[in-house]
């Protein structure tokens, strides 16, 4: 099964790739949200929530 809402309370505690933790630290990003937007069970969107 796909994970489709992807959440992030801190980066630093939380185990993901390297570059990814790079770059969001580079953003000053210290929690994300990810929810898919689905219309008729497709993809139509992001929406994308950030903590900094």
């Amino acid at each position: 099964m796909v994970e489709w809402v992807k959440a992030i309370a801190d980066i630093e505690l939380k185990s993901i790739e390297p570059y990814h933790q790079d770059f969001l630290r580079n953003l000053q990003i210290r929690a994300n949200l990810v929810v898919p937007i689905l219309i008729l069970r497709e993809l139509w969107g992001l929406l994308v929530a950030h903590h900094c």
